[in-house]
């Protein structure tokens, strides 16, 4: 189910209140955060036994791959060396503390915190923490926005969540298990920095930054320049990804910089610096003050979409497994959720994967056991086709220009199987030429039973009316016309009528 994503702005956390009251910085600037703890909650218990049989385990893995032991070696050397962790003094008691059982991930190498280990109590550090709201706009907002103007740029934060420091009280509650070999004596660390893996870490991440953001845009000289540099931190950021669009090379300059120069007073470096305007690229490789880096192929990752700068275009890369192994119902969950399509692209695709998991369910088949025939076949030949979406490119920007109209057209449908709603602009150039670009698209399966064709109409015009509002949220288009179409004759007569003629029923959503 594709839910629209709505904002509640009345929602107050105690995670916010937790956070106002206790962050604070160091002499160079950096912040300084606290766990946002729960009251009132069970107590921790002895968490050394379990993380030390955890440590046991990892440490008989890496005795046995060296490959894996040298990167395991080097990341933690530079998790000291940059003042990340520090050393706790053997004799250092183990009551009021936590200890964090770390494991690898060797896909694409990095070593993983894991804070919702039980301890002798049943309670993990996770269980007594607060997880916080989501302070960021949605991805596809942001990839709304993203598409808007004609210039895109896009960056990262370098290790985000370890440049915010957690308060010495709270370093405790982060402790881990460490030696290089097994000849040598057991070593106890503090974790100094936000932490992977822990509950309040993404808000309090996310919270930092946005305080910077907040704190430091004073800094750059032109109050104008400041504020929008200040917004685009506030709106334009995907946890540690940047990206955004200006109307021409010239802003999306003067906004890398002072991005930049705020965030750099926080001690945030933006690094992996991209664009589509060889303007821009040339000012971000020369810009000494900037962590820049180019992406030689012009291909980069953009909020689980490819984009390739050069084009400036957007594509998908569709990598499924060859296998020679029946098809079962997890190996098709898990390839179908692989078609990760935040911005409504693919979803005449994507809705033909969820009605073929309908169709599992319907079956009632256990996870793991072969597709009967009807099933199977019906799979491989939808599965043989994914690899055509490779092919399918796509203009990253909609031809919206600052000075000229855009209009919105939304049109919804439904079948007895689904229903769907889909926003497309279209804007006029100088030469009165018209241009005309899929925005996004979202899809719903209809359920099996008593839902009538009628009901499914007005539940697409639902859904029509609900992404029309968070397409011109998104985009900063209130004002912008925009026209809404159904050839359900039905649910158009019903929508004319006054709500207290309508008798109430309830939705099938």
């Amino acid at each position: 189910m594709e839910e629209i994503a709505i904002a509640d702005n009345q929602h107050v956390d105690d995670c916010a209140q937790i956070f106002e009251a206790t962050h604070s910085r160091t002499a160079d600037g950096r912040y300084i955060v606290h766990l946002a703890l729960r009251q009132n909650v069970p107590k921790l218990g002895d968490s050394y036994a379990l993380a030390a049989r955890q440590f046991g385990r990892l440490e008989r893995r890496l005795v046995v791959d060296p490959g894996l032991r040298e990167n395991y070696v080097a990341f933690m050397r530079e998790y000291e060396a940059l003042g990340h962790m520090e050393r706790v003094e053997p004799s250092y008691p183990h009551s009021n503390c936590y200890y964090i059982p770390h494991h690898a991930v060797t896909t694409k190498f990095r070593v993983v915190f894991n804070a919702s280990a039980p301890t002798s109590t049943g309670v993990s550090l996770n269980d007594i923490q607060l997880v916080g709201p989501a302070l960021q706009d949605s991805l596809s907002s942001i990839l709304l926005r993203f598409r808007r103007l004609r210039v895109a740029i896009t960056a990262d934060i370098e290790k985000m969540f370890r440049q915010v420091l957690v308060a010495p009280e709270h370093r405790d509650y982060q402790r881990i298990i460490w030696r290089e070999s097994p000849a040598d004596d057991i070593g106890i660390y503090r974790l100094k920095t936000i932490t992977y893996g822990m509950a309040c870490s993404p808000y309090n991440a996310v919270r930092t930054l946005q305080q910077c953001a907040y704190d430091n845009y004073g800094s750059v000289p032109d109050r104008r320049q400041a504020v929008l540099a200040r917004d685009a931190i506030l709106t334009s950021f995907y946890v540690d990804d940047f990206l955004t669009s200006c109307e021409s090379a010239t802003d999306a300059v003067e906004l890398a910089r002072n991005v930049d120069t705020i965030l750099s007073a926080g001690k945030f470096t933006l690094r992996k610096w991209n664009s589509n305007d060889g303007q821009v690229m040339s000012y971000l490789s020369n810009e000494s003050s900037l962590s820049s880096y180019t992406f030689h192929s012009g291909v980069a990752s953009v909020l689980g979409l490819r984009w390739d700068a050069v084009t400036d275009q957007l594509f998908f890369q569709v990598d499924l497994d060859q296998s020679s192994e029946a098809p079962t119902k997890r190996r098709v969950l898990s390839e179908v959720a692989r078609l990760f399509d935040p911005a409504g692209l693919l979803s005449p695709v994507v809705v033909t994967g969820k009605l073929f998991i309908q169709r599992m369910w319907a079956a009632a088949l256990s996870l793991d056991s072969p597709l009967p025939d009807d099933l199977r076949n019906g799979w491989l030949e939808y599965r043989s086709k994914l690899e055509g979406l490779n092919k399918i490119r796509i203009d990253r920007w909609m031809g919206m220009i600052q000075r000229v109209q855009t209009t919105l057209h939304g049109f919804c449908d439904a079948s007895s199987q689904a229903y769907a709603a889909v926003i497309y602009t279209k804007t006029v150039d100088v030469g009165n030429v018209a241009h005309i670009s899929l925005l996004t698209a979202r899809t719903k399966v209809a359920p099996l039973k008593g839902a009538t064709i009628p009901r499914l109409e007005l539940s697409a015009a639902l859904l029509l009316a609900e992404t029309i509002q968070n397409v011109r949220d998104s985009l900063g288009l209130m004002d912008a016309p925009y026209y809404l179409w159904s050839d359900s004759a039905i649910v158009l007569c019903w929508l004319k009528k006054h709500p207290t003629t309508l008798k109430p029923f309830i939705s099938n959503r």
